[in-house]
């Protein structure tokens, strides 16, 4: 059960809040993380959506986005020549806050599993060397000012560029979903974040027309979409279901509830105590946090797991592609449904039976929360360890991270900035004794109840080879280094309640 206020709280100030049924909301400290489902306090965690990529054979060489857009002004570009790809300006994502945010890009089969893999490239004389490495490897980053003479004429400007999963024969594989958070995933700061109450301010704007709260110390009748805990159209990410499980080797589920097989899914897929993500540092073809494929199919998550038993802990979101639906709902729904009684914050004219897209809050749904935030200045090179410790107040953290790198610039491509995804990569040789370890473009999160420490190797290779039989016969390898080397970390641990 859970209880809910509207109005003033233990230190006067107008609010939402929602607790667990041990918990007063109108007595309960802030600090007691533990109780709050919502409390329209805390700085909101915003999904911006996602945008789908897949091959275009047989499509013209080149398609602009919106229709009648051209080289000048489009939104996205689709090039189709020996493969396709995907060219975002950042208009594309109407409605981001930020120039570059927390995204991840995720495998798709064309069955709609979700799937971790690891890569293997193979570099040099007869494919001697190569790495090993999680799939984040061959993901390209989010740019600034990125310009490409090869290709695009004339430049853009802020974007990223994609393709599909191909196989090692130039055949479309499965495709990719890129996921957007509205979070920086550089060193800006969150927009607007909460301040100090101001007396007479109104934070509570909840009538037949109008169902809108401010974060504190900005007015509900003028504060900007940034400045809002919650509003009919600025929503804040809801959890419809989370667990930690075990998952067995093999084809397995667990029960999640009525949800749409199109909702949003996070896992961390995990071996031991401690989470590793994206994966475990310790490399390998089988490695059991790859984890699973993983979809959502009839009220149940699914896994299908060939590395070996393992955990997952997984995060279903309220957010799908459903619209929103019309009709005469007030904003202020309740009813019970068979289990408990349910308090829902609506859309105003909302249809009778709302989808997610109208549905700001549901007591049944806890708020994604922002345990703790900050960005980590990488200033040394070889191996390096960076410990953020924090208190998640009972709940299960989870964590979310990009790494941010400078500039970089050459005859046929620049830019001036640039995040992309974390991931781990193993160089190797196929001769005994040979260097090997792990890549300087390799960072990677260990997770456990009350601390994320980082690792990152900046300054290593990031591919080693034998150029010729020659340097293969003397043992002589080559390297290239990173061409924009990680200058930062920027992570957010999120806080799951325990069900």
């Amino acid at each position: 059960m859970t209880r809910t206020l509207i109005g003033l709280d233990y230190a006067g100030v107008a609010s939402v809040k929602v607790s667990t049924d041990a918990y007063d909301p109108a007595t309960t400290p802030d600090t007691t993380y533990g109780a709050w489902l919502y409390n329209s306090k805390f700085d909101p965690v915003r999904y911006w959506g996602a945008t789908t990529i897949t091959d275009a054979g047989g499509a013209p060489d080149e398609q602009y986005f919106p229709a009648g857009s051209n080289g000048s002004n489009y939104q996205l570009l689709i090039t189709n020549y020996a493969l396709t790809y995907y060219y975002f300006r950042n208009s594309w994502f109407d409605g981001l806050y930020y120039s570059m945010p927390v995204f991840s890009k995720k495998i798709v089969s064309f069955s709609g599993r979700f799937s971790g893999r690891i890569v293997r490239q193979y570099f040099g004389y007869e494919g001697r060397s190569g790495y090993l490495a999680s799939t984040g490897a061959w993901s390209p980053g989010w740019y600034q000012g990125y310009y490409n003479n090869g290709i695009l004429t004339p430049p853009f400007g802020d974007g990223t560029w994609s393709y599909p999963d191909y196989d090692e024969n130039g055949n479309p594989s499965s495709n990719l979903v890129i996921q957007v958070w509205n979070l920086p995933g550089n060193v800006e700061p969150i927009l607007d974040p909460p301040l100090d109450p101001v007396a007479g301010q109104t934070s509570v704007i909840i009538d037949s027309t109008t169902c809108r709260v401010a974060k504190p110390g900005y007015d509900a009748n003028t504060a900007s979409e940034s400045q809002l805990a919650f509003d009919s159209s600025v929503l804040p990410i809801k959890v419809v279901a989370a667990n930690d499980v075990a998952v067995p080797s093999g084809v397995s589920s667990v029960p999640v509830g009525s949800v749409p097989d199109d909702c949003l899914v996070d896992v961390h897929f995990y071996n031991g105590a401690d989470i590793y993500y994206p994966v475990s540092p310790f490399l390998g073809a089988n490695d059991p946090s790859i984890g699973a494929e993983y979809w959502l199919s009839g009220g149940q998550l699914h896994f299908d797991n060939s590395y070996g038993a393992c955990r997952a802990r997984y995060m279903v979101y309220a957010s799908n592609n459903a619209g929103p639906t019309y009709g005469d709902n007030g904003v202020i729904r309740q009813f019970n449904d068979g289990a408990r009684d349910v308090v829902q914050f609506l859309r105003p004219g909302a249809g009778a039976d709302p989808n997610f897209a109208d549905i700001i809050l549901d007591t049944r749904w806890p708020a994604l929360r922002i345990v703790k935030q900050g960005y980590i200045p990488i200033t040394a090179d070889g191996y390096q360890e960076w410990a953020v410790s924090f208190d998640a107040g009972g709940a299960w953290p989870f964590i979310k991270y990009m790494t941010v790198h400078g500039g970089y610039s050459s005859s046929g491509e620049n830019w001036s900035a640039m995040i992309r995804e974390p991931y781990v990569k193993r160089l190797y040789t196929n001769t005994p004794g040979s260097a090997g370890g792990a890549a300087g473009d390799t960072t990677y999160c260990r997770l456990s109840s009350t601390e994320a420490r980082f690792y990152t190797y900046r300054g290593n290779p990031v591919r080693m080879f034998y150029a010729d039989f020659e340097d293969y016969d003397n043992r002589r390898l080559s390297y290239r280094y990173d061409e924009a080397p990680i200058q930062g970390i920027r992570y957010y641990i999120f806080g799951i309640p325990q069900p």
